[in-house]
């Protein structure tokens, strides 16, 4: 064997500045590997030592709860020269007794003794039904009321008024007086029941003309507009200040010739109903209805006493 090249490299590992930086980790490894063998053995000397008996595990009393006390870990001792002081208590007085070192060494060095307590059965507790509180709250609500409106008194109504139309007319015989009509009645004959040839409808609504209806043994001249039935002029209608000039034929005897005129006509506001009829005058016009066509669609207005009437197509008197 060769022992002139270890040698070399031993030698070159000395005088190397880079292996004399690595003899103390070299001197570790090997006090390391001297100290390892010699703990092992020491710790094998250690388990050949008997093992203590078991200790005996005693079971509690039924009832009895055991409380086990918490692992205590070794308190270091404080390193205070003087008196402790808690910072969080403020001295009764300036001069407060110091308390020796050592009896603060005794008092955090004391071993915590362990207590058993010991706890009484517990007894079974019935649960108790508690009725809910029922509370009454009364709330009155006071609502402003409006007092009622105060009624006036009503007036009361007059009736409405009614507005009449009041008809003047005169009828002279040739070679007599004249008879002036004031205020002609619906249905009025002229000049008298008994021999009349002329009778007053009304004044037609909406106009101021009157209407009259002549016997038919009755022919007329003059001014006007005639209604004519079967050709011959049975309604005769005048405007207010219009005459004309009647014939009549009697049944014996000569021909009798009369002058009639439509005067005025006015109008009258009154409270009552104040149109007079003429009782046989109204027999007289329903008598002829039968023949005379227009007269079945006469009416009159309530208030006015207006008359409407259908005549159909009128032509002047004495024209076509």
């Amino acid at each position: 064997m060769n022992l002139d090249s270890p040698r070399r490299h031993l030698a070159s590992f000395t005088t190397d500045p880079r292996g004399r930086q690595l003899l103390p980790v070299m001197a570790l490894l090997i006090l390391a590997l001297v100290a390892i063998p010699a703990l092992l053995s020491r710790s094998g000397t250690a388990s050949h030592l008997s093992p203590l008996p078991p200790v005996p595990v005693m079971s509690p009393p039924a009832g009895v709860a055991i409380t086990r006390p918490a692992p205590t870990r070794p308190v270091a001792q404080p390193r205070i020269s003087g008196p402790l002081h808690n910072p969080f208590i403020k001295p009764s007085s300036p001069t407060s007794a110091a308390v020796p070192r050592g009896a603060v060494t005794a008092a955090v060095s004391a071993p915590i003794t362990p207590t058993v307590a010991t706890v009484a059965p517990v007894r079974p507790v019935t649960p108790t039904t508690v009725a809910p509180k029922t509370r009454t709250v009364t709330v009155t609500v006071t609502v402003p009321t409006k007092a009622p409106p105060t009624a006036r008194p009503k007036r009361p109504l007059s009736p409405a008024p009614y507005s009449l139309m009041e008809v003047q007319a005169s009828l002279r015989q040739q070679g007599a007086t004249a008879t002036v009509f004031r205020n002609l009645s619906r249905d009025e004959m002229l000049p008298e029941a008994q021999g009349a040839f002329i009778t007053f409808l009304g004044v037609k609504a909406g106009t101021q003309r009157a209407v009259f209806v002549l016997a038919e043994n009755t022919t007329v001249t003059g001014t006007g507009r005639c209604a004519p039935v079967a050709g011959h002029c049975r309604f005769l209608v005048l405007a207010p200040r219009q005459s004309v000039t009647l014939e009549v034929t009697p049944v014996t005897g000569a021909v009798e010739t009369f002058h009639f005129r439509y005067r005025a006509v006015h109008k009258v506001t009154t409270s009552a109903n104040i149109v007079t009829v003429d009782p046989t005058g109204r027999l007289y016009v329903r008598g002829l209805a039968s023949d005379l066509r227009p007269l079945r669609t006469i009416s009159y207005t309530p208030r006015s006493g207006l008359l409407h009437i259908r005549l159909g197509r009128t032509h002047s008197v004495g024209g076509s």
